[in-house]
């Protein structure tokens, strides 16, 4: 998935606003939520630092994934530092930051190495390609005996912010 988030100054320079917006289709955006932000609170975030400032911008209408609240943070940042500047652009694209995880993570060789051997007794664990495309043997498939906990620090962890912890149904 692709998203853009624009942040902007209006014109006296006392409110900030950050639209998040979606790719519909090929170039052509959605818009999905917008905050404002007094200029006040902001800049005494940025003085305390970036993680202040990424705290600072969420909400309990708009809480970016870190990977996004760091780029909007550095974004804000220089548009708070830039007198003339007006608008700011992040882009984000979901399908090469996987492929960034990938890549750090060695997801590929790590499932052909540890998964495909304890799936497949007989024979040499599929290619990655393969398994992608279901072409998996299911006579020599075995069920695997545990999957791995993910840790709260894992890169491909979600944070849930603490009000919404206990709220399964979406009711308080």
């Amino acid at each position: 998935m692709k998203q853009k988030y624009l942040i902007t100054k209006n014109d006296f320079n006392t409110e900030y606003y950050i639209k998040e917006l979606s790719e519909l289709e090929k170039e052509n955006y959605g818009l999905i939520a917008e905050e404002s932000y007094d200029v006040e609170s902001l800049s005494n975030a940025i003085n305390q630092g970036k993680e202040s400032t990424i705290n600072r911008i969420r909400t309990l209408n708009f809480y970016p994934p870190f990977h996004c609240a760091e780029k909007i943070a550095d974004a804000i940042i220089e548009l708070f530092k830039s007198e003339s500047q007006k608008l700011s652009e992040v882009f984000i694209d979901d399908g090469e930051l996987i492929a960034r995880y990938r890549e750090i993570l060695g997801i590929e060789a790590e499932i052909k190495e540890t998964i495909g051997a304890a799936l497949y007794e007989d024979e040499a664990a599929p290619e990655f390609d393969e398994i992608l495309a279901g072409e998996i043997d299911e006579e020599n498939y075995v069920e695997p005996d545990e999957i791995s906990d993910i840790s709260p620090s894992s890169p491909l962890s979600t944070k849930i912010a603490d009000e919404d912890a206990l709220d399964v149904d979406g009711e308080e």
